[in-house]
């Protein structure tokens, strides 16, 4: 009997765990930004994901996007209280200090997603990648929210 409850309660977890994992992902396809963005600070810019493939079953569909530096969340929200299913929030680009550690990413079921490579400018100059100008701040991500 014991044997039983306890293979009861292990494929109860994965299969939660299954489920969750799927949740997870099915939102996070990053689409916009692609590595290269230029945004400017006070901007209106997109962050867009695929969620085209989200199953039916979602129950927290509630997002929000963060910025991060130097792989610390910064007291600064992009975007919150949006519908993840809608594939798309538009944010205001926030005026920060220069640097070139800056991740944008979507907090969802508490797991922060990185997303693309963003250049984003304080001053409205445009610098290269890789460029001395120290008007740049690069936001480097994985690829996926």
């Amino acid at each position: 009997m014991k044997f039983n409850a306890l293979a009861a309660l292990f494929l109860t977890t994965a299969l939660v765990g299954a489920i969750a994992s799927h949740l997870d992902r099915a939102t996070r396809d990053v689409l916009l930004p692609t590595t290269g963005t230029v945004w400017t600070v006070g901007a209106q810019e997109m962050v867009t994901w695929d969620a085209s493939d989200a199953p039916g079953n979602i129950t927290n569909k509630i997002g929000r996007v963060l910025l991060r530096k130097a792989g610390m969340t910064l007291p600064v929200i992009l975007a919150d209280n949006f519908d993840i299913l809608q594939g798309s929030v538009q944010i205001t680009v926030p005026g920060v200090e220069d640097g070139n550690d800056y991740q944008v990413n979507r907090d969802i079921m508490f797991r922060p997603m990185e997303v693309g490579e963003v250049i984003v400018y304080s001053r409205g100059q445009r610098a290269e990648l890789g460029s001395t100008d120290t008007t740049a701040s690069t936001c480097r991500g994985r690829g996926q929210i």
